[in-house]
């Protein structure tokens, strides 16, 4: 069940993702969490999720909406970036090596990103590091389609002082 939801929406131009930073940034602040990989901040995870939406579903392309959405849940915070894109080409994560498994459901087929294995990023990559580095932030990271709507959806629980120390 959600606690709180907040959704806002950018036009796929790369210069609206620092907007998203500072909301995003701002929301995740404000609840425990341990920080498994303190080179990556919440909002450069976020952007890099956002600029693969614009770049990849878009082609660059203005004039397209991107949608975010942070939910607090029960046991910890959700965040959703969402297009009308061009879908993830499985066979294009795993020749970028990204861990992913896959799954058929109801909304067709379902990425299970980081659920098969450790994940390497490679700093000398040019492109490439961005599911990967999401994949190193987040608990659980899923992508789906649902009714045109492309979702990667990303999941972090909370921790509690006891467990930060």
């Amino acid at each position: 069940m959600s606690l709180l939801k907040i959704k806002f929406t950018i036009e796929s131009v790369l210069e609206n993702i620092e907007w998203v930073c500072h909301a995003v940034k701002g929301i995740y602040s404000e609840y425990p969490f341990e920080q498994k990989e303190p080179c990556l901040p919440i909002d450069t995870i976020i952007a890099e999720a956002v600029t693969n939406a614009i770049k990849h579903a878009y082609k660059n392309q203005d004039g397209h909406e991107v949608e975010i959405i942070v939910e607090k849940l029960d046991k910890g915070m959700a965040f959703k970036v969402c297009d009308w894109g061009v879908s993830i080409n499985p066979q294009v994560l795993i020749e970028k090596d990204v861990p992913v498994a896959f799954e058929v459901t109801s909304k067709g087929i379902e990425f299970n990103i980081s659920a098969t294995r450790p994940i390497e990023v490679d700093p000398l990559m040019v492109s490439g590091r961005g599911l990967n580095w999401i994949c190193l932030f987040f608990d659980e990271v899923t992508y789906y389609t649902d009714d045109k709507m492309n979702v990667l959806y990303m999941f972090n629980f909370f921790t509690t002082p006891d467990e930060l120390k």
